[in-house]
């Protein structure tokens, strides 16, 4: 994981280096991509594939540099640039996924299979366990893009900047 780390902050370096030049704030258009995939309705599967391809559809480029204010052109190589430091996160999210999947699966044959009074503790720690599940999202995703903490509202999670947000059903 060190390595990793590593690894995606001279692949950051790198973003900024190419950004600096440009008068671009990173943080913008770190921000605007992931708002450009929510809004076209990437879920975490779709995303995770248009990462890996080595070139962002049109339609993600075009609605970046349209929030940005720049050229499709001029954000193209920095978005790309920031595919290999996201997809590692992703990939990451989509194993959780489906270790949650199968443990939630194995859960619920055994309510289906345990007495009442069984069923009642076990549906105590399902919620536990779902409480936990979403605290190891979180730290797979790490900070947000501006680098602060998520803290836990009403529908979610905010990040200590105040800039962004994380619903519990993007979560789940």
């Amino acid at each position: 994981e060190v390595r990793e780390l590593e690894e995606e902050e001279e692949e950051m370096e790198k973003v900024e280096e190419a950004e600096s030049g440009d008068g671009l704030d990173p943080e913008d258009v770190w921000s605007s991509l992931d708002d450009a995939l929510t809004e076209l309705g990437y879920d975490v599967y779709t995303t995770a594939v248009v990462l890996q391809s080595n070139r962002l559809p049109d339609d993600i480029v075009n609605l970046v540099a349209t929030k940005v204010n720049r050229a499709a052109g001029r954000v193209r190589p920095m978005l790309e640039a920031q595919c290999k430091i996201i997809l590692p996160r992703i990939l990451k999210v989509i194993e959780s996924i489906k270790i949650e999947l199968e443990r939630q699966r194995l859960a619920q044959i055994a309510i289906q299979k345990a007495d009442e009074a069984e069923k009642e503790r076990l549906l105590i720690l399902e919620r536990e366990f779902e409480k936990e599940a979403l605290k190891v999202k979180l730290q797979l995703i790490g900070r947000c893009c501006a680098g602060f903490e998520w803290i836990k509202i009403e529908s979610g999670y905010q990040c200590a900047g105040g800039s962004h947000f994380v619903s519990d059903a993007m979560l789940q």
